[in-house]
């Protein structure tokens, strides 16, 4: 986990994480089921109060885009934030091998008739973000190198407007909160691949023809890195072979002479 404040109050980070491909379709979907935030996004009271408060779904654009509202809890004295997201899933397997999902926030109803304004008692914060689902370069992959795996990226900026951010809560978001959402977006998605995440296959069964979908782009993805691998370890043993038939032509050269 990476980050830097770009300005007095503009947090940036940065995530990395290497996932074996069977957690992929599953990642995708605890990521696309927004009214399930709440069943695991988790919230703190101790040492400070923070954590989503709700998550409510606003508008679904299309099969690959939605509108979300989120409003969250920070502590004293400072006003309750709350976004509003454009989340947009990008296919760009064809052209780079990869899927992105970007993430834009969104200030009221001129950006699109379903936001609302934010409450007197809320002030609304700025966000933007992206998750890059791509093959996983050859230096991250784990020692045993066994099965397909990918590197999912998480890279955000956010701007919850106000004068400065304090000390105690940078260190509390980046060192713990940032952390363990993460963790948990990954256990759940584990239970949902293992079928412990009942609500989850609920609302995956709910939309066959979506995750039918998925499924099938995702097959295309493995498909292309399987191919990419086949091809390094082609090259690899071409390498190797040329370079032992050069070691044995410069012996025999050698004992001519």
């Amino acid at each position: 986990i990476y980050y830097k404040l770009s300005d007095p109050a503009r947090l940036e980070s940065r995530v990395d994480c290497v996932v074996e491909s069977s957690l992929l379709v599953p990642l995708l979907a605890v990521l696309n089921e927004t009214s399930l935030y709440a069943t695991w996004i988790p919230s703190w009271s101790f040492p400070i109060s923070f954590g989503v408060q709700e998550s409510i779904q606003l508008k679904q654009v299309s099969r690959v885009q939605q509108i979300i509202h989120f409003t969250a809890k920070v502590p004293w004295p400072m006003s309750a934030r709350d976004i509003v997201l454009r989340a947009t899933a990008c296919d760009d397997i064809k052209e780079d091998n990869a899927i992105l999902i970007r993430m834009k926030s969104l200030a009221g109803p001129a950006d699109d008739p379903v936001v609302p304004e934010p409450s007197s008692s809320v002030v609304r914060a700025d966000f933007e973000g992206a998750i890059l689902i791509r093959p996983c370069p050859e230096h991250k992959r784990p020692a045993n190198n066994k099965g397909n795996h990918l590197l999912v990226s998480l890279k955000l900026y956010v701007d919850p407007h106000l004068d400065s951010i304090p000390v105690s809560l940078i260190n509390f978001v980046t060192r713990t909160v940032i952390g363990t959402m993460w963790s948990m977006l990954l256990q759940v998605a584990e239970g949902v691949r293992d079928g412990k995440r009942p609500q989850h296959q609920e609302a995956i069964e709910q939309k066959p023809a979506l995750y039918e979908w998925i499924q099938e782009r995702i097959q295309v993805l493995l498909g292309q890195l399987h191919n990419e691998q086949s091809n390094h370890r082609d090259d690899q043993l071409v390498g190797s072979s040329e370079q032992s038939r050069g070691s044995s032509t410069a012996g025999g050269a050698y004992l001519q002479g």
